[in-house]
Parts: structure tokens; sequence; C-alpha cells
């Protein structure tokens, strides 16, 4: 289940989102399997490198986003992953349908 909101509405404590994130998908609990990583109760924070402009997500095509940023390991061991707008990456067609 996805669910878009203010961050005030979720039932995390707010201290696991990062206070830089304003543009950011949050996904906590249920199971989530990507890549070669398989995240049973799942806690992991996807996190727009550029806070100015939406962020742009490209679920076809997201492997290239995730090398092209970084990652880190939280305290609660969930994951908390910093990508670049879809766009911004050469030979992507991104979700907004810029080169």
């Amino acid at each position: 289940m996805q669910t878009l909101g203010d961050p005030s509405d979720t039932t995390l404590p707010p201290q696991t989102i990062d206070p830089k994130a304003k543009n950011y998908m949050l996904y906590r609990g249920g199971t989530l399997h990507f890549t070669k990583l398989y995240m049973p109760n799942a806690e992991m924070l996807v996190v727009d490198m550029n806070q100015e402009s939406p962020f742009d997500f490209d679920n076809p095509n997201y492997t290239r986003q995730l090398i092209a940023g970084y990652s880190k390991t939280l305290p609660s061991f969930g994951l908390e992953v910093w990508m670049p707008d879809a766009y911004s990456l050469p030979g992507v067609v991104a979700a907004r349908g810029h080169h």
C-alpha cells in the first residue's frame, strides 16, 4: 500500500524521518524485495537528492537512480536511500517526460 500525505500524518516517531527530507517515499511494515535486498518488516526512506523540485522516481528504471545515489543504515536497521531525479540521469526517459 502506498499512502501520500503530509509527514505529520505518519505514525512513525518524527526522529526516524531525516529532517532535511521534504520529497520522499516512506515504506514501513510489510516486505520489500528489490535488487538483492529482501526486507521483512520494512523501514525504508527513499529521499529525493534535489529537494527543490518534485521527486521524479522512475519505477521501471529505479536501479539507475539507486546506483547514482547513496544509502545508509539507520540505528533501527532500517534504510535511508537518497536518489537523484530520474530526468537528471543520462539515457533515462523519466516519469515527467524529461530526457
